[in-house]
């Protein structure tokens, strides 16, 4: 996993995190959690570049199995789930979860 090495933070990605109370040289499991998922949701598409070239596709796939399928939004999940190349069929359930999900929410 990645979160034993210090990763260069771009500041457009800094930007995307700012209100946390970041150190310096953010590293760590829970900082890699943040700037994943924050990217993912909110990135521009260098900041998605750079997230891709700095965590790799794996570990972007990993995050969206463990987390990011709970709460990324359905453009955004299947818009990563196709860049990690998560199955086809895993895909769909998690946005079709995702949907259901803003579905409660509206009412």
């Amino acid at each position: 996993m990645c979160y034993n090495i210090a990763v260069e933070l771009p500041l457009s990605v800094r930007k995307l995190l700012h209100d946390f109370d970041m150190p310096a040289d953010p590293f760590g499991e829970v900082w890699e959690r943040a700037i994943i998922g924050r990217v993912m949701e909110r990135g521009t598409w260098v900041d998605m570049r750079w997230l891709l070239a700095s965590f790799g596709r794996e570990r972007l796939a990993g995050f969206l199995a463990e987390r990011g399928h709970k709460t990324l939004a359905p453009r955004e999940l299947r818009f990563w789930s196709t860049v990690c190349h998560a199955p086809e069929c895993q895909a769909d359930r998690w946005v079709a979860a995702a949907i259901a999900g803003q579905r409660a929410w509206r009412g």
